[in-house]
């Protein structure tokens, strides 16, 4: 049967029948699409750019899905002439072939996940099930106001601060074991000792753990602030937390407290390292609202970046800006990007995360951790977002925007060569 090449949905009733076909609850915007023979010369009728494809035999079952920043040429790959025998086992078999367009590259990595767990595609190997995500999250299994980390498989609706998901229970214990070391966190069970006991566990004698139940008020400095900062580390803010460590390094050297300015030096010299080698833990569970810059020329062109505002997993919105600006293009930019901010920010929603939501958030920080050279992170605060707030990320969204992906490129090696001549503790 002749399948005619479609570029465009067409009218809204042929655009909400053909995402229709995908089935419900989509998790990003499809924006418009097409479909065409499975052939060499229909495939030509794509676009180049980002979305997802799906293969389907001529009853109309699904085969295959797949996602691409330029689906023209991905789509034309299929069809070379050395490709491997189950490729071209799929391709005969394929009747025709329909793509949908997303927004950007990480729109169309959700969408592939989600639909190939839907149509359990039998060309496809991965992504077909959903992984047993593991988090890590703040406990207090005593009630004496001195939370550890603990592994959880899910999010529940308790309140408490969660950080992950992580792709296995081995290396969300790596992941506490290395912040426990790090800040000297409280890692026994049950309630505290009492501090008329006048001793501490073996952690504590080994200098493992801060030993808060020796301290009488348990809940305050430093055991608190040692909490917080493990918190920030996990949410993806190692260098916010690099720079307050080397400053109170600095005063701790100048009152001449030498052994405790030798700790934070380590410290910092270790997340450093973690930094430098694209290591650094990141929640997007914990942390609700973070835009990402995103340098990226085959989409917005040389001189341009893309904000991608993220609630969770959930892509919110996008904006396309120029760099470079200066005088009043550079306030109507920042004009811009309030109103963007002002738009998707904030985004309140209930802490219990099912496991398709879970399952976006890996998509979400993997591709964020292979694009950290071309991307910045600019998490939003936390509450409620006043206008001071969003002028203060506003300014470091511009400031990422204006470095280029070279700047941000050059950082990298900065902070890898700095790992290499300051060795640490990271594994």
């Amino acid at each position: 049967m002749e399948v005619p090449a479609e570029t465009s949905y067409g009218g809204a009733s042929h655009c909400q029948a053909r995402v229709a076909s995908l089935g419900p609850d989509l998790p990003v915007q499809v924006r418009a699409g097409g479909r065409s023979q499975a052939t060499r010369d229909g495939v030509r009728a794509a676009p180049s750019l980002p979305g997802c494809y799906l293969f389907r035999d001529p009853n109309g079952h699904v085969l295959y899905v797949g996602k691409s920043v330029t689906l023209r040429t991905r789509l034309a790959s299929y069809f070379a002439t050395d490709r491997e025998r189950k490729v071209i086992t799929m391709t005969r078999r394929a009747a025709t072939v329909e793509w949908h367009l997303t927004g950007s590259e990480v729109e169309a990595l959700v969408l592939e996940s989600a639909l190939v767990k839907r149509f359990q595609p039998p060309y496809n190997v991965q992504l077909r099930s959903y992984p047993h995500y593991t988090f890590l999250r703040l406990a207090d299994p005593g009630g004496d106001g001195v939370p550890l980390l603990e592994l959880t498989q899910g999010v529940g609706a308790d309140g408490r601060p969660h950080f992950g998901p992580f792709w296995d229970r081995t290396s969300a214990e790596q992941a506490r074991d290395f912040v426990n070391r790090l800040f000297s966190l409280r890692v026994c069970d049950g309630p505290l000792p009492s501090a008329r006991v006048g001793r501490t566990c073996l952690h504590g004698q080994i200098r493992r753990c801060q030993a808060p139940c020796l301290t009488g008020d348990v809940g305050r400095d430093p055991y608190r602030q040692a909490v917080d900062d493990a918190s920030t580390l996990l949410r993806g803010d190692a260098m916010d937390l690099v720079i307050r460590l080397e400053s109170e390094r600095d005063r701790a050297a100048a009152s001449l407290l030498f052994e405790r300015a030798a700790e934070l030096h380590q410290m910092a010299t270790t997340l450093r390292a973690l930094h430098g080698k694209r290591r650094h833990l990141r929640s997007a569970a914990h942390l609700q609202n973070f835009v990402v810059v995103v340098h990226d020329e085959l989409r917005v062109g040389v001189g341009g970046a893309q904000l991608l505002a993220f609630s969770g997993a959930r892509l919110q919105g996008q904006v396309v800006v120029r760099s470079g600006l200066t005088g009043r293009d550079d306030q109507r930019r920042r004009a811009v990007l309030s109103r963007f901010l002002a738009t998707h920010f904030p985004i309140s929603r209930a802490l219990e995360i099912d496991r398709t939501e879970i399952d976006q958030m890996h998509v979400v920080a993997s591709w964020l951790a292979r694009n950290g050279r071309r991307s910045r992170y600019v998490p939003m605060p936390d509450g409620a977002v006043t206008p001071d707030a969003i002028r203060t990320v506003v300014a470091r969204a511009v400031m990422a925007i204006d470095e280029g992906p070279t700047a941000l490129e050059g950082a990298a090696k900065t902070a890898r060569r700095d790992a290499d001549e300051n060795p640490s503790r990271a594994e």
